[in-house]
């Protein structure tokens, strides 16, 4: 297998698209579903609400706050509750505290939450959580733990993730000329005169989201076809993690699932000798 690496952005959240060749649908449906399940983040999952006046139902506000992302520099450094040493009694190693105390009139942001810990830190502040009204009251204290996609939705490190077949123009040049026909791609990957390619942009192909329309408008001379060895894979973070560590964590529990399943293997193939 081989990957490169087609486009990069970052601003609060990252985004990529990935050219991986030489490999299979199946192997690269893994990485996307190991990405959305398989990597640890902190999200909030107890919430103690000691005053609200606010307009919003207590269960309505704990749900939100588990949504706000979370970042912190060394995600391994916390454990999850049921593999930490204090048995999920509650520790620094997993779990990690946030106070707050407002009154109204005015916006809750996720940036007003108090952590305990200097590293943590919601991945967009300005996140409304509630309105409040004069004389209004919040105040709560919310527990965020380690946990993963598989768990629930609020443990994902991305948010879309996704790939399709790498596109390839397959041409046949004697009805193309045959028929005389003229086209410009609207992408401006693409470009036919009098009955012949003059232009193709192979490198913005990974990009090109025509299919259909270079065969209606050809009369079938031009067609767009998805190779399945090759792959244009996109993913978009939600700022808890950087990309790269989102990718690494997620290769590290995909070998650990399948040494595990090597040794298990091992030990049955061995107890039927």
């Amino acid at each position: 297998m081989r990957a490169r690496l087609y486009r990069y952005e970052r601003a609060d959240v990252e985004k990529a698209t990935l050219i991986l060749e030489d490999t299979s649908p199946e192997f690269v449906n893994t990485i996307r579903r190991a990405l959305y399940t398989l990597v640890p983040t902190l999200a909030i999952e107890d919430v103690i609400i000691y005053e609200n006046d606010t307009p919003m139902y207590d269960e309505m506000l704990a749900h939100r706050l588990g949504l706000i992302p979370l970042k912190v520099e060394d995600i391994e450094q916390f454990d999850p509750p049921d593999l930490c040493e204090c048995g999920g009694r509650g520790c620094e190693r997993c779990q990690v505290r946030a106070t707050l105390e407002v009154e109204g009139p005015g916006t809750v942001y996720a940036g007003d939450l108090e952590f305990d810990h200097p590293e943590v830190e919601p991945v967009f502040p300005d996140m409304p959580i509630v309105e409040m009204g004069e004389g209004q009251r919040l105040r709560l204290e919310a527990i965020a733990v380690l946990g993963f996609g598989y768990e629930h939705a609020k443990w994902k490190p991305v948010t879309a993730v996704g790939y399709k077949g790498m596109p390839e123009i397959v041409v046949d040049e004697e009805k193309l000329k045959e028929k005389g026909i003229d086209y410009e791609c609207p992408q401006g990957i693409l470009r036919i005169e009098n009955g012949e390619v003059v232009e193709i942009d192979e490198e913005r192909l990974p990009e090109c989201r025509m299919y259909k329309e270079y065969e209606k408008a050809t009369d079938g001379a031009v067609r767009l076809e998805l190779r399945d060895d090759a792959f244009v894979f996109n993913v978009e973070t939600d700022g808890s993690l950087p990309l790269k560590k989102t990718f690494e964590l997620a290769f590290e529990a995909l070998e650990h699932k399948v040494s595990s399943l090597k040794e298990a293997l091992k030990e049955e193939l061995e107890g039927e000798e």
